[in-house]
């Protein structure tokens, strides 16, 4: 018996394809049903997410979700993430032409964030700390980058 609760809104917002991580957003998207419904049953979590996911999701990324042909919800969540991801974009992260850079306001810890969301998100088969960091320094001003530079011993210790 199900002991969750009706209601017709849940506490999060739409997911905008070009705007937001997947990521972190279905994160929010599952706490914000469970929060909403008071489901606590694992099978009916499920449910209530597969039931929600097309509600909360925009036009762009509804349609790619209705090209998935499995009715497992991690299989769905797993395919939608990869389906998600512009080719393009891909592309142009891996070979550099699209790079993050730093706004000079952005605290260190959150372009760490952003640049390992994008690492992730990009370029899944690399190098993860190697990428990281390189990624990370590429952000910021010259300056800072030959501070880092000299700091960085020849034979990569500080890698």
């Amino acid at each position: 018996m199900a002991t969750d609760k009706a209601t017709s809104t849940i506490p999060v917002d739409t997911f905008r394809t070009s705007h937001d991580d997947f990521d972190e957003w279905i994160k929010l998207f599952e706490q914000a049903v469970v929060l909403g419904t008071g489901v606590t049953e694992a099978d009916r979590k499920i449910q209530l997410w597969k039931n929600w996911l097309p509600y909360k999701l925009d036009d762009e990324a509804r349609i790619i979700l209705r090209s998935i042909t499995t009715q497992v919800y991690a299989d769905i969540k797993t395919e939608l993430q990869k389906l998600l991801i512009d080719p393009q974009e891909a592309y142009n992260w891996q070979t550099n032409r699209s790079t993050i850079q730093w706004d000079g306001k952005e605290s260190f810890h959150a372009l760490a964030v952003r640049v390992q969301r994008a690492v992730d998100k990009y370029d899944p088969e690399s190098s993860k700390p190697k990428e990281y960091f390189f990624r990370f320094r590429q952000a910021l001003p010259k300056k800072y980058r030959n501070a880092i530079d000299l700091g960085c011993a020849k034979d990569g210790e500080h890698l």
